[in-house]
């Protein structure tokens, strides 16, 4: 090593102090850090990006994941609330239709909604059979067939109510050369009605896992 004589290491360190107290170094010093700044925020989010689409691409969905006993579980739970909101819209039909048999006069059509009021009561009976609580994946598993015969049995009971729905609104099809006014009106209202229940009845099916079967 070349030894440097202690005049000549002063004059050094004394150039470098006046470099330091220049008013130059100050703006240079805030280049160079946010410079650094923006170089490690960038070596960072390059180094994230191939971590986290290799987490994503790796990772299993939950319906892959999932047990026969976890899909049963599902759609057993998803079957009864949609059974409860079935209920709460024939409930509603049944209402209307109780009193529109009050209030038209008892002849072919007075008759006619008496048996759709029949209809509407049948059917919201059987769906209020399917509400119960849903049985967690541990009882499913001690017992899965008997449990898979109920997830079956809930959708052929939803698939007749469907059926009993239609065929009840094609009553109401025949009633509206019929009727006139506020009886026209309650019989709109009344449709309207059982068509949201239809709907809700349909969720039901498929709530359950099962298919809409066509009438006949």
């Amino acid at each position: 090593m070349i030894s440097v004589p202690r005049k000549a290491s002063r004059l050094v360190i004394v150039r470098k102090l006046k470099v330091v107290n220049s008013s130059n170094f100050v703006p240079n010093l805030w280049i160079f850090l946010a410079i650094g700044v923006l170089a490690t925020l960038t070596s960072c989010k390059t180094q994230s990006t191939p971590i986290s689409e290799s987490q994503h691409s790796g990772g299993a969905s939950s319906e892959e994941a999932s047990t026969p006993e976890g899909k049963l579980h599902d759609q057993l739970s998803s079957g009864i609330f949609q059974a409860d909101a079935s209920v709460s819209s024939i409930t509603g039909a049944i209402q209307i239709a109780d009193e529109m048999a009050k209030s038209v006069k008892m002849s072919e059509a007075g008759a006619a909604i008496t048996d759709v009021l029949d209809v509407l009561n049948f059917c919201g009976k059987s769906m209020a059979e399917l509400i119960d609580e849903s049985p967690d994946e541990a009882e499913i598993k001690k017992d899965f067939v008997k449990y898979d015969d109920l997830r079956i049995k809930a959708v052929e009971i939803a698939n007749d109510c469907l059926h009993d729905l239609e065929e009840a609104n094609g009553v109401l099809d025949s009633l509206k050369s019929e009727l006139s006014g506020d009886s026209l009106g309650e019989l709109t209202l009344l449709q309207t009605q059982i068509a949201e229940a239809m709907d809700d009845v349909i969720g039901t099916i498929e709530g359950f896992g099962g298919k809409v079967e066509p009438i006949g």
